[in-house]
C-alpha cells in the first residue's frame, strides 16, 4: 500500500465482506459515518491513529517492508518492531 487511495479501497473491502455500512464500522471505531466515507474515497489527510484504530476494528494488521528502491541504495532493513519498542520505551 502506498497510497491513501489504496488504505482506503481495502477499508471499503474488508467493510464489505464484513458486512457492515459505514455507520456500524464508524461506531466501532469511534468515528462518523461521514468519516468513514472519506477515509475509503482516500482522504489523505486522516489522521494515522484513527486509520489504524479502523483497521484494527477489521482486523487488518499493517507490515512495513523496505521498497526495492531503497534496499539498493545501501539502507539497513526497516524493522518495524524495533521502532514500535522504541516508541512504547
Amino acid at each position: 500500500m502506498r497510497t491513501a487511495k489504496e488504505i482506503g479501497a481495502l477499508i471499503r473491502e474488508r467493510r464489505r465482506a464484513a458486512r457492515m455500512t459505514q455507520s456500524e464500522l464508524g461506531r466501532k471505531a469511534g468515528a462518523s459515518q461521514r468519516w468513514i466515507s472519506e477515509i475509503e474515497n482516500g482522504k489523505s489527510t486522516a489522521e494515522i491513529g484513527m486509520v489504524l484504530l479502523t483497521l484494527a476494528v477489521l482486523g487488518i494488521d499493517l507490515e512495513a517492508r523496505q521498497t526495492r528502491s531503497a534496499a539498493a541504495g545501501g539502507e539497513p532493513p526497516i524493522d518495524i518492531d524495533d521502532i514500535l519498542d522504541a516508541a512504547r520505551r
